[in-house]
């Protein structure tokens, strides 16, 4: 396949990915279904192009307008592609998780950038990458100027466009930050790729095993910081093919993801219910962390979803949860009110904490789905706290970083219902030394996310039933 239409070919792909509602990993696998001339390399250089698009799309659309406004390219996406390519030669240091020469250089043995531009799209190399560095230098020194937290409607211009964060979440998430370095460090690692974490089965191995297990392979681990039992990865790689994963030794989970499980601090004669397991990552985990010698629902209202769990839980070797769907008028169902000891509302929201690893979910975003969203969150948390003991712990979370879906929901649901009390974090933070690795908000809840951490963006608030 000649470069110029692999070129065209992924800015097709980007082109169906801006307009589709579906999760970009799903599109890239029915694409590359379909695409059966697609080769490893191929595939690799779309799929990584793709995401570094749209992790960095304002900032690409800039630099195309600004550079390629008299080319004649068959769409936009296409002078997008060749944008992205040349900046990631050119920008090393910035765009450490793009690296897309070294691929090209494999499907073509004398590929060299300076010809592809001069012979594929006609343009001059040294006066291309001389203006788009002093476009890019232009931007970013402006954007460096920018010293106080207290944002003009120009700086939230410049911010929007250099680290592609739409200044609707933007502005939503400013009153989290106390400096403007906070603000750009979160902004900055809004945009970088999200690393692989997983979480080990300690009822089957330990962490320091399958780290050496790891080690042999070699493929290199680091120990997590914010949670225990788990490791990240650098490198992407087919974990479902592993025989440790096969036997039930791990499962790929964010670090934030596992923090809640933690924070619900499971006690091994405590019947918890999950409220909203989905596809039971969590359930799991409070599994293992009760070693398997208690009582789980784990209860959803996707049946797909919820049927994969009893796969997962048979290969991790896990006996004690049970699965409850929820449909509406069932009288089919087994969890009962007034009855859990622990009740966790992992509830669906914008998904936000997670646009590392599908960034388009940023620019889809808007306040009549924040809408939506927020009157059913306080809807679901209020359903399901009726199933707590009178004593009992109910934990609220969210994958989201916004207040309206984290703090404004806790709060809403405590001036309705003054028989929950909240229960300050203090516990958790001590016990896994989590000084310095949270945002706290306010004395009673916390979040963590790609600000200060390696994780994704989660929220937890935890209320204690008093009568």
């Amino acid at each position: 396949m000649r470069l110029r239409t692999l070129f065209e070919h992924t800015a097709e792909l980007i082109r169906i990915a801006y307009s589709s509602p579906h999760p970009t990993d799903n599109l890239i696998s029915d694409i590359f279904r379909k695409k059966k001339n697609y080769g490893s390399k191929e595939r690799k250089f779309v799929s990584n192009t793709l995401y570094f698009y749209f992790r960095n799309q304002y900032l690409i659309d800039y630099l195309s307008r600004n550079l390629l406004r008299n080319q004649q390219f068959e769409n936009k996406f296409t002078a997008a592609v060749l944008i992205a390519v040349v900046c990631s030669k050119i920008f090393e240091t910035e765009f450490t998780d793009y690296q897309p020469i070294e691929v090209l250089s494999k499907l073509e043995k004398s590929f060299v950038l300076d010809e592809l531009l001069e012979n594929d799209f006609e343009l001059n190399y040294n006066e291309f990458v001389s203006n788009l560095i002093e476009k890019f230098i232009e931007l970013s020194q402006k954007v460096n100027s920018i010293s106080s937290i207290n944002l003009r409607n120009e700086d939230i211009e410049l911010l929007e466009t250099y680290y592609s964060f739409p200044k609707l979440l933007l502005k939503k998430v400013l009153p989290n930050f106390d400096t403007i370095n906070q603000l750009k460090l979160f902004l900055d690692n809004s945009r970088k790729q999200a690393p692989i974490t997983i979480r080990i089965n300690t009822l089957k191995t330990t962490t320091d095993q399958l780290h050496h297990q790891f080690e042999m392979m070699d493929i290199a681990t680091t120990h997590s910081d914010l949670v225990p039992n788990a490791l990240r990865f650098s490198q992407r790689m087919q974990f479902a093919e592993l025989s440790d994963f096969k036997n039930g030794y791990f499962e790929i989970q964010d670090e934030g993801s596992q923090l809640i499980s933690l924070f619900l601090n499971p006690k091994k004669v405590d019947i918890v219910l999950d409220a909203c397991a989905g596809a039971g990552g969590k359930s799991l985990h409070i599994a293992t962390l009760q070693g398997d010698e208690s009582e789980i629902i784990a209860n959803d209202t996707e049946y797909a979803r919820l049927m994969e769990l009893p796969k997962r839980a048979n290969r991790c070797g896990l006996k004690s949860i049970k699965i409850n769907l929820t449909i509406k008028n069932s009288k089919k169902s087994i969890i009962k009110p007034d009855y859990f000891d622990k009740v966790l509302v992992d509830a669906p929201c914008s998904g936000l904490g997670t646009i590392r690893r599908d960034p388009i979910k940023k620019y889809r975003f808007t306040n009549r789905i924040l809408e939506k969203l927020t009157s059913n969150q306080k809807l679901i948390l209020q359903h399901y706290s009726q199933f707590v003991a009178v004593g009992g712990i109910l934990v609220y979370s969210t994958c989201s970083i916004l207040n309206e879906e984290n703090i404004d929901i806790a709060n809403d649901f405590l001036e309705h219902n003054p028989n929950f009390e909240p229960v300050e974090p203090t516990d958790i933070i001590e016990k896994f030394q989590l000084h310095n690795k949270l945002r706290l908000i306010g004395p009673n809840y916390i979040s963590v996310d790609f600000g200060n951490s390696t994780s994704d963006g989660f929220f937890m608030a935890k209320f204690r039933r008093l009568s």
